[in-house]
């Protein structure tokens, strides 16, 4: 998001400029911020949960390190179980570290200058 804010800083100065406040530059920053995570979030999930169920189904042979698991006391071939409630989560965990990685670049956006930042090259 930082890299993203910095890519637009002229059309965050011309946003200021024709009187787009301070605020709501910095909503639009986190909402964007949100929606990405939001969105990668769910086709990761949908990704992850279909790996998940696939080798749920088939195990994972871990058979090559079977030396290492047995100081473990575990088996060599593992079965990846997903809950609900690790999905929840993940989900949750996924969205909160977002939205805290994403007030810096929203707080910079809201900062600008907008003369200093249209002049931005």
């Amino acid at each position: 998001m930082l890299m993203s804010m910095h890519e637009r800083t002229r059309e965050l100065g011309m946003m200021g400029a024709l009187g787009v406040t301070h605020w709501q530059i910095f909503a639009m920053i986190l909402w964007e911020t949100l929606i990405l995570v939001v969105v990668g979030s769910l086709l990761g999930f949908a990704l992850g949960a279909w790996v998940s169920a696939y080798f749920g189904e088939h195990g994972i042979d871990l058979s090559r390190y079977a030396v290492a698991f047995s100081f473990y006391y575990m088996e060599s071939v593992i079965y990846p179980d997903l809950s609900l409630g690790s999905v929840k989560n993940v989900l949750g965990a996924a969205v909160i570290g977002a939205l805290v990685a994403g007030l810096y670049p929203a707080w910079r956006a809201a900062k600008l200058d907008p003369a200093i930042a249209m002049r931005d090259v």
